[in-house]
């Protein structure tokens, strides 16, 4: 099912059986920006039902890492333009490797961009209307059975998440999926607080 957050934003929920991540949209004047393309059958109906659902607008793909739940569908459907990570595009062998914010206008201003992560590397982030599709970027790793933050990535990343200027951070996987911007960063930085010097990563 489409959930619309605004007029021109809206996602397909993750699932659990197969894991597959929240599907964003962004609907240009031109183009359907889609963020990730989830996993499995399910998934793959609700996208192409919308896709199909809008035949004059071409449709552009942001990879936000290269985990299967983001990506597994993303060889089923055609993309006028794709843009992923280096590290993502080592993965899936195309794609334009994004090292550098790139903002698009198309009736509404979009802007792709890197964003280091403790979960993945290699992620990506996408802005649009006061929102920000983060995918899993804000999550821990697992590192020995133990989930942990990079403490050195953590710190790069709230260095992005603060300066942009948005007011809801979108999250994969989370139930609710929208949460305030403020919020998220807070969290993050109490994580980043009980840092131990001499130790790369910070337990969760």
């Amino acid at each position: 099912m489409i959930k619309k957050i605004t007029d021109n934003i809206a996602y397909i929920p993750a699932s659990e059986g197969p894991l597959s991540a929240d599907i964003g949209l962004v609907m240009g004047n031109r183009r359907i920006y889609v963020f990730d393309t989830g996993n499995g059958d399910a998934a793959y109906k609700e996208l192409k039902d919308f896709l199909d659902s809008c035949p004059e607008k071409e449709a552009v793909c942001i990879l936000s890492h290269f985990h299967e739940d983001h990506t597994a569908n993303f060889a089923r459907f055609d993309y006028s333009k794709i843009y992923v990570s280096p590290h993502t595009n080592r993965y899936i062998k195309i794609g334009e490797p994004l090292t550098s914010p790139l903002t698009i206008e198309d009736g509404v201003s979009i802007t792709v961009f890197p964003l280091p992560s403790s979960h993945a590397k290699g992620c990506l982030g996408m802005t649009a209307e006061g929102c920000a599709f983060l995918g899993d970027a804000t999550y821990p790793a697992e590192v020995n059975n133990e989930e942990v933050y990079n403490k050195g990535l953590l710190q790069e990343e709230l260095e992005v998440l603060k300066e942009l200027p948005v007011k809801s951070f979108l999250l994969s996987h989370k139930p609710r999926f929208i949460y305030p911007a403020k919020v998220v960063i807070r969290e993050l930085e109490s994580v980043y607080g009980r840092r131990l010097p001499n130790e790369q990563y910070i337990k969760v």
